[in-house]
């Protein structure tokens, strides 16, 4: 008897030959042949059907999570686009005024400049009553604001010089005139053209140009013109400004586009369809006037949503280029309401995009699958035929003398590593995928949570952290800084330098702050030349003033171009506390664009606090 120490798998077996009769050693021999072709065979088997069964499981798990992935990256995008025009209309809303203001300035600054060049030449050559009623005429017929502005004239003691829109009234003191509140106008007007500077602002209100009978509120600007003690000024109504202004923002709105065939959509309260990109002949008319009845229920349940506090929902619809409407296509579609501009605003995408792109990569990952299937097969088959052959050379291997037997063991040790190498290859080629998945996952999540400029976190993820550091900040006690920042001018230095070294400018603005700010304050590109800096463990509200002046002396610093000139840059911030100038992201986030426009209307390169 003769024994013989293995190794089989990591463990040592010990196999033993006993001397039998020659007839007893050919059945034996036909017993072990037999029995390990079955063996090795059912082992084959076994192990070439568990990983044809973990590949396909794990293609339908892979499939699965890929469309989940999808129809997450779909809502944020949906979410991100009705974000995004809420929070420009809810800035353009609280800018009105002060775009107003600029204009009217902007206007009376030119009539202003009219009047000055035209003393200034026919001084001397006129009689002073000529060339008063030559500055008048001269400005009479100038008009701005599509037709609507005019320029008026009074005296310091309230005598109507010129009013274009009332050419009667000129001549007659308006003195005592008076709006609803009691408020008088012209000594109003007066007393800005008195201050130190010689010009100033008034707001009042008066009758509406749509309705005679109803007073609006309405901004003025005069300036004092001394030669005579004029007061040169022009104003216009808030709500017709802000209708121009709605005008424009829904011009800029219709010509959104995101995804494949993904569009905006404007309702207004009242019914009336403001921005239809899918169907343009809607556009101005109330829902319930459309002929289509599913187009009318469509848009019901959109102004529903947006009651109710918006949100997701999935319904069938057209594309806009089929023309009869014949073949309705699945839409996912994202719905919030504005109070504010009294609209409800929606995002859309077709769903068949969506198909199409996983119909794509399910073909991938089948053929892929298919080669991995083959592949298994292909094992199994030399697994099987390195049975039968194994078998075979064992048998006869039991015939012959003792040095036959160490050759037969030295070719099934080698059969053995041979197979082992194959399935490590198999686990390596498994867990390489799975590492290109998570990878891959992983490059998805960081681009939609960050700027592609410059590699900030974005709205969403700015967003996501502000809430978690309230959150923080309510249990623990701190409190919570936002800081708006603009870039002054920007706009100005991108059009003379050019959008290349703009955008090269912007990333280094990003670097500064980044390394102007602790590691657990986040500094995010909020869109353009607009950033917001979160602030969020602080024991004392001066520290977010202190932060502020950093980062502008960072900014501050000079950048030098290609050409070697040297540019300067300055910031306005706008700064929001918590809890004093808001409870929650959005409130925080409204304010410190409130303080960031205050900022900027005090001369800019500077910051300001935000007080209610």
């Amino acid at each position: 008897m003769h024994f013989i120490l293995r190794a089989f798998h990591g463990h040592l077996v010990a196999v033993h030959f006993t001397t039998v009769p020659m007839n007893e050693e050919n059945r034996l021999s036909r017993l072990q042949f037999i029995g390990s072709l079955v063996l090795v065979l059912t082992l084959a088997l076994v192990l070439g059907a568990y990983f044809i069964l973990h590949d396909v499981r794990l293609f339908e798990g892979h499939v699965q999570a890929m469309e989940a992935e999808f129809m997450r990256g779909h809502r944020a995008q949906l979410a991100r686009q009705v974000e995004s025009v809420q929070s420009y209309l809810e800035h353009l809303r609280d800018r009105s005024e002060a775009l107003l203001k600029d204009k009217i300035r902007a206007e009376v600054d030119q009539a202003y400049q009219v009047a000055t060049t035209l003393y200034e030449q026919e001084q001397g050559r006129r009689d002073p009553a000529a060339l008063q009623h030559l500055i008048v005429e001269t400005l009479r017929p100038l008009r701005f604001f599509d037709g609507r502005g005019y320029f008026f004239i009074d005296d310091l003691q309230g005598t109507c010089i010129l009013l274009p829109t009332a050419p009667q009234r000129e001549g007659s003191s308006l003195w005592d005139n008076r709006d609803d509140t009691g408020h008088y106008i012209m000594r109003d007007l007066v007393r800005a053209a008195r201050a130190p500077v010689g010009e100033g602002f008034s707001r009042y209100r008066w009758y509406a140009p749509s309705d005679p009978l109803r007073m609006e509120d309405k901004v003025a600007y005069v300036r004092l013109f001394e030669p005579y003690n004029w007061l040169i000024g022009t104003g216009e109504y808030l709500s017709t400004f802000r209708a121009d202004l709605q005008r424009e923002a829904l011009d800029w709105i219709s010509t959104i586009r995101f995804g494949l065939n993904g569009y905006m959509m404007i309702i207004a309260d009242d019914g009336t369809v403001l921005v239809s990109p899918g169907n343009p002949d809607a556009q101005g008319r109330i829902y319930r006037t459309l002929q289509d009845p599913r187009e009318q229920a469509l848009i019901e349940q959109i102004m529903t949503l947006g009651r109710e506090g918006g949100g997701f929902f999935e319904y069938e619809w057209f594309r806009p280029e089929d023309v009869q409407r014949q073949l309705p296509q699945s839409k996912l579609a994202y719905v919030a309401h504005m109070p504010q501009w009294n609209w409800t605003v929606a995002a859309g995408l077709y769903l068949d995009d969506l198909e199409t792109t996983l119909a794509q990569q399910r073909a991938v990952n089948q053929s892929s699958l298919r080669g991995r299937v083959s592949t298994a097969v292909l094992i199994v088959l030399l697994a099987a035929a390195a049975a039968a052959l194994f078998s075979a050379l064992h048998a006869r291997w039991m015939k012959s003398l003792i040095t036959g037997y160490r050759r037969d063991l030295l070719a099934r040790t080698q059969a053995l590593q041979q197979s082992t190498a194959a399935l490590d290859d198999a686990r390596s080629m498994a867990g390489r995928e799975a590492d290109e998945r998570r990878a891959a996952e992983a490059r998805l999540r960081h681009v939609s949570e960050h700027d592609e400029l410059t590699d900030l976190p974005n709205r969403t993820l700015l967003r996501d952290r502000l809430v978690q550091a309230l959150a923080a900040a309510a249990h623990a006690g701190h409190r919570v800084a936002v800081l708006f920042l603009d870039v002054d001018r920007f706009k100005t230095i991108n059009d003379s330098l050019g959008y290349q070294d703009g955008d090269r400018i912007l990333r280094e603005v990003a670097q500064r702050l980044c390394q102007a700010l602790c590691p657990d304050e986040t500094v995010s590109r909020y869109g353009g030349d607009e950033f917001v800096v979160l602030l969020p463990l602080l024991e004392r509200s001066h520290q977010a003033a202190v932060t502020a002046e950093r980062l502008a002396q960072a900014v501050s610093q000079p950048y030098r171009l290609d050409n070697d000139e040297v540019l300067v840059l300055t910031l306005s911030i706008g700064v929001s506390i918590y809890p004093e100038d808001g409870q929650d992201a959005d409130t925080l986030l409204r304010s410190a664009a409130l303080a960031l426009a205050d900022a900027k209307d005090e001369g800019r390169n500077s910051y300001r606090l935000f007080t209610p």
